[in-house]
């Protein structure tokens, strides 16, 4: 693991847990105090850099050597077998895909895209704990970061639809899925979930011919 000083702190910290101003290392601590206290100071000023020697997926420290990559972040080698060999359906693949995409921005571009990187891994995280409501809460905070990204926004509404049905919010639900129909892959079938959620606002409103129909 490598580690930096902070330039207003003085504190060692690794280098994935610094950005950058002006070259210089900052904590995550101070670049908040710093951004509240300087408004000239934004966030797409802020760079961020890569471990080289520590795996972004399980967090493996390879000392002070630098690990293979993949989609040019590092990574060790029991996770570089589970990517290329894991059988995700083709809608996780492109999610990953989109990922590593933010990865790349976020540790090279500014600190706004590796806050948006950070939120979308813990939603995706979420995800595979089952736990659709810090899934969806997670990736919302991804799309309010990088509002841009078209692929990230579809999730969060898709993410918010599936949490308002288990809720039997169904108008809720319409318009989440609406929002994300264009954006979604076909293996996810968000026609069919729209379906299942114009049945239950048909229900809520007692249109009892809808419903039936």
């Amino acid at each position: 693991m490598k580690t930096l000083t902070c330039g207003k702190c003085q504190q060692s910290f690794p280098l994935n847990d610094v950005a950058f101003i002006d070259d210089e290392p900052f904590c995550f601590d101070c670049i908040d105090i710093i951004l509240e206290k300087n408004k000239d100071i934004t966030a797409e000023l802020i760079t961020t850099e890569a471990d080289p020697t520590i795996c972004v997926k399980c967090g493996f420290d390879n000392a002070q050597n630098p690990l293979p990559t993949i989609s040019k972040m590092p990574a060790c080698s029991q996770c570089i077998e589970f990517f290329n060999n894991y059988p995700f359906p083709t809608w996780v693949k492109a999610a990953a895909f989109a990922l590593a995409c933010i990865v790349i921005f976020a540790f090279v571009f500014n600190f706004r895209y590796f806050q948006g990187y950070n939120s979308m891994r813990a939603s995706f995280d979420n995800i595979l704990q089952d736990d659709l409501q810090m899934a969806s809460e997670n990736m919302r905070k991804a799309a309010d970061l990088v509002p841009e990204s078209e692929f990230i926004v579809a999730h969060a509404n898709y993410c918010e639809g599936v949490l308002f049905l288990q809720n039997n919010q169904s108008a809720e639900a319409l318009e989440a899925f609406r929002k994300c129909l264009d954006y979604m892959p076909p293996e996810v079938d968000v026609k069919n979930l729209i379906f299942n959620a114009e049945i239950g606002v048909a229900f809520d409103n007692k249109d009892y011919d809808t419903f039936l129909s």
